[in-house]
């Protein structure tokens, strides 16, 4: 049975001027943490898409959440209603969004929805306005953020759906441009035909990799003064006191096995970008290097070298 309230918080009784705001809070709700209501409890930063963990104890004068208000001994209004964090001392509406009042005559201290707030005309202080104001702008661009990501989660779910590409996608941790690929399928929603025919490609190869191939088997390389061919796997340019030079690595096959020689390209061999994996014949003077299958050579002498092969338009 309902009393006739008598306390200075009851509707039509509120003098604005008796106020004084203390900090307001988010009872957040299912899919939204809340702020402000317990400072101890882990929250999820939507900036850096990381959990902050909470504090380890509530400042000394409870000015950081509710419950430590409560701790610090602050007292709350009583009054003959139900009351407490998201429910209004003065009307008894629940809300999520309100604030934490002073009663200066009184001390006592009442939850205040942000409707009422507005609706007695209390007055709050520029920080706290600005704290709410950088809050609730902070959680509109989320919510936006978060319909529209909702959006594109739907679109890329419908395209793979009619694609057949849930085995496909779902190896994508196991190669980078299968990631890419499913990040700018959420992105824009579809991909061409020749991106899907790669895609398969890519998860086909991760689910069914080939054999690695055999390692070749190395000779010692020869030594002295002599003529080799090989063909050129590897062309680089390099800067010494002495200028710019193109340092070449030869591969000579060989019945028994393969051997690298390492020196400078010898001049009219042609462009550094047209000279990997052609075949060249060449005399020079090969010395050992840290390895028995690997020589330097030196003082090169250009014989032959394959033409440059047509580009496939």
């Amino acid at each position: 049975m309902s009393t006739t309230r008598t306390d200075p918080h009851r509707p039509g009784a509120i003098v604005p001027h008796d106020y004084s705001d203390v900090m307001w809070y988010d009872c957040g709700s299912g899919e939204e943490p809340s702020m402000g209501v317990n400072c101890m409890k882990p929250i999820f930063d939507w900036a850096t898409l990381q959990a902050i963990p909470g504090a380890t104890a509530h400042r000394a004068d409870g000015n950081c959440c509710i419950l430590g208000l409560k701790e610090a001994g602050r007292k709350f209004a009583e009054t003959d209603r139900e009351h407490g964090a998201g429910k209004c001392t003065v009307c008894g509406a629940w809300f999520r969004f309100g604030m934490v009042w002073e009663h200066k005559p009184t001390g006592e201290l009442i939850h205040v929805g942000h409707d009422c707030a507005d609706k007695y005309s209390l007055v709050v202080n520029t920080v706290n306005r600005q704290g709410w104001a950088q809050y609730k702008a902070t959680m509109d661009r989320r919510r936006s953020e978060s319909a529209k990501d909702m959006k594109h989660a739907k679109a890329r779910d419908k395209f793979i759906a009619a694609n057949d590409l849930a085995e496909v996608f779902a190896v994508r941790d196991k190669h980078t441009i299968l990631a890419d690929m499913y990040s700018r399928l959420h992105q824009w929603g579809s991909l061409s035909d020749k991106q899907v025919a790669f895609a398969r490609k890519l998860a086909a190869e991760i689910k069914n990799p080939p054999p690695p191939k055999a390692e070749e088997a190395k000779v010692a390389a020869p030594t002295g003064r002599q003529s080799f061919t090989g063909t050129i796997v590897s062309a680089k340019e390099y800067e010494s006191e002495y200028g710019f030079s193109i340092k070449i690595t030869v591969k000579v096959t060989t019945p028994e096995g393969i051997w690298l020689a390492w020196g400078t390209c010898p001049s009219g061999s042609g462009h550094i970008d047209t000279l990997r994996g052609r075949e060249i014949t060449l005399k020079g003077t090969l010395e050992h290097g840290n390895e028995p299958h690997f020589a330097f050579f030196k003082r090169p002498t250009l014989i032959d070298i394959s033409p440059v092969a047509e580009e496939v338009v």
